[in-house]
């Protein structure tokens, strides 16, 4: 069984919105940890809040906006072990990148 890539998301950008400063951006891309290549519909929730999430597209990108806060990410799809990434803070006018 193969697993997604470590990290996740191999870029996670934080950016809060000016529209809704209440509110931050959540954007990623998953990949195959073997392969490097980028993974489609791959269910990306936010354990913290009940009925939010994403689906990564063709490319193995995903975005979403949440409320302000700290969660944990949990990325899963079918023949993958799951993945979860902990401390994932969501701040107005910040902008986070892992790799």
């Amino acid at each position: 069984m193969s697993c997604i890539r470590a990290a996740i998301l191999l870029s996670i950008f934080l950016i809060s919105t000016q529209a809704f400063p209440q509110t931050g951006t959540i954007t990623g891309f998953v990949s195959d940890s073997k392969t490097g290549e980028p993974l489609a519909g791959v269910n990306i929730l936010v354990n913290e809040l009940k009925n939010t999430g994403a689906v990564t597209d063709a490319d193995g990108r995903f975005i979403m906006i949440v409320p302000l806060g700290s969660y944990s990410l949990k990325a899963s799809a079918v023949g993958f072990r799951p993945v979860v990434r902990t401390d994932v803070i969501v701040t107005a006018g910040a902008r986070l990148m892992w790799h």
